[in-house]
């Protein structure tokens, strides 16, 4: 089980390390960038990014996540960029 504690010690982490949240439904939410997410005693509220555009840190959306249904807090594996030719 974790805590707010556990969680917010991932976001504050020097220097930040994108990560996943998994929830006990199968439900994935990637943390690429500390101000994503706000850490409440219960939640987590996560700013959800534009699919197809990086706009300048402007969320789409929120998704507020129960800290009682986190079951695993995991490096996020970035995908290796293309180099332009």
């Amino acid at each position: 089980m974790f805590t707010p504690r556990d969680i917010l010690d991932e976001v504050k982490a020097q220097p930040f390390s994108p990560f996943q949240i998994a929830l006990s439904d199968g439900q994935v939410f990637d943390v690429v960038h500390p101000d994503q997410a706000m850490v409440t005693r219960g939640h987590v509220v996560l700013g959800v990014p534009p699919e197809a555009t990086e706009n300048g840190g402007v969320f789409e959306t929120t998704v507020k996540l129960a800290i009682l249904h986190i079951t695993e807090l995991r490096p996020l594996r970035r995908r290796a960029r293309s180099r332009k030719k």
